[in-house]
């Protein structure tokens, strides 16, 4: 009998070598992994060095490699976003916060401080407004990003989006003293630096409408005296401004509105009439163009229409004096002196309380004593909004 051949099975060999090679390959990878960890802890370390060290510079050049090699580490791009910010590289700080995942336990933070920076120092608030919906997206009752995003609505005149922010606000039990102030003040909305913020927000978004319906409105409240003294420059053209505009935006609500409110002012009743025949039917909603529905049908003699065309108006905003003033003129003239005397009560709180709001230095200065005042006006004009929203957040401070 031949002896037993001994060389090893061909196929035993090949997955032998195979197997060797595979371990050698999975030896290198964690040899690099290793490496590669080690690697990003001396980065860390150094971002975190020269953090501590105020080295602005290294830092930056370090939180890049971090961020670089663990773009989804929070961590690295808020040591950027710190990094560039001392060296007041705004731009490049609102990126690297822009890129802190959602996930990071930072990340609510991170929205409040990226947020400020659009507004603020970068003058971008369309980015802003953005970045705090985000955050009530996530966070509805956050009150930081509700009082932002109503006062930018404030200062850009965008009743609409301002009231519906307030009454939102309200509903999440979130809202701030200022609040209202501004949702008292949402048909005579003024800012003494409503121009010069606008004009520089304007840099940044020259072709968004409301940024540019707002410019029209605050250079034309500007005496023609100031506008070169205080403003340094040759000439603001304010009429060709708002005739752009409503060459331009024939439909924005702002505009209308504000260019109406002068035809009144001046008497201007055919010219009303036309823009009243014009109105798109979103204005429906809107007080201020039943108000102006009044007027016209006043100048024409048509009492009962105007008395009518008042009563929606307040319906949908309680709060206007010149509304309620209206009213009471054409109650007399209808002969219900005693409807009229009610509303020309209302009507006379409601200018006086108007005028002590316009005069506040700024909005801090809202006293305990104003604000009971406006929750007294609101429940006697039938508000079923803000005055008992009002009512209880001044019975808890108490």
């Amino acid at each position: 009998m031949q002896g037993a051949d001994e060389s090893p099975n061909p196929k035993k060999r090949r997955m032998t070598v195979v197997l060797a090679t595979f371990g050698g390959i999975v030896l290198a990878a964690i040899g690099f992994l290793n490496w590669q960890s080690r690697q990003l802890a001396r980065t860390i370390t150094a971002t975190q060095y020269a953090l501590a060290t105020s080295d602005w510079s290294e830092a930056k050049s370090s939180a890049e490699a971090w961020a670089a090699d663990a773009p989804n580490d929070g961590d690295a791009w808020i040591a950027l976003a710190e990094a560039t910010r001392q060296l007041k590289q705004f731009d490049q700080t609102a990126e690297a916060l822009g890129k802190v995942p959602a996930n990071n336990p930072r990340y609510i933070k991170v929205l409040e401080l990226r947020g400020d920076l659009l507004l603020s120092e970068l003058g971008r608030p369309l980015a802003a407004i953005e970045n705090w919906r985000q955050m009530l997206a996530i966070k509805p009752d956050h009150q930081l990003a509700h009082q932002r995003l109503i006062y930018v609505f404030a200062l850009t005149q965008q009743r609409g989006e301002l009231v519906s922010q307030i009454q939102e606000a309200i509903s999440r039990n979130c809202e701030t003293d200022e609040a209202y102030l501004y949702y008292m003040l949402a048909s005579n909305l003024q800012f003494s630096d409503g121009y010069l913020r606008i004009t520089e927000w304007r840099r940044a978004h020259s072709d968004n409408p409301a940024l540019e319906v707002a410019q029209a409105i605050y250079a034309s409240r500007i005496p023609p005296s100031k506008s070169m003294s205080y403003f340094g420059e040759a000439t603001i053209d304010a009429p060709k401004m708002l005739d752009e505009c409503l060459q331009k935006y024939p439909q924005n609500p702002e505009i209308l509105a504000f260019v109406m409110d002068r035809e009144i002012s001046n008497g201007e009743v055919d010219s009303l009439r036309a823009r009243l025949e014009k109105l798109p039917e979103t204005t429906n909603s809107d007080h201020r163009f039943w108000r102006f529905r009044g007027w016209l049908a006043m100048a024409e003699q048509r009492s009962s229409e105007a008395i009518s065309a008042y009563e929606t108006s307040l319906k949908l905003y309680p709060f206007d004096w010149r509304a309620r003033h209206a009213l009471a003129t054409t109650l007399r003239l209808s002969n219900q002196p005693a409807h009229a005397e009610i509303q020309a009560s209302l009507a006379s709180r409601g200018k006086s309380l108007e005028s002590q709001l316009l005069h506040l230095p700024n909005t801090a200065s809202l006293t305990p004593q104003l604000l009971m005042e406006m929750e007294s006006y609101a429940r006697d004009c039938g508000d079923e909004t803000v005055a008992p929203a009002l009512k209880s957040k001044l019975t808890k401070s108490r």
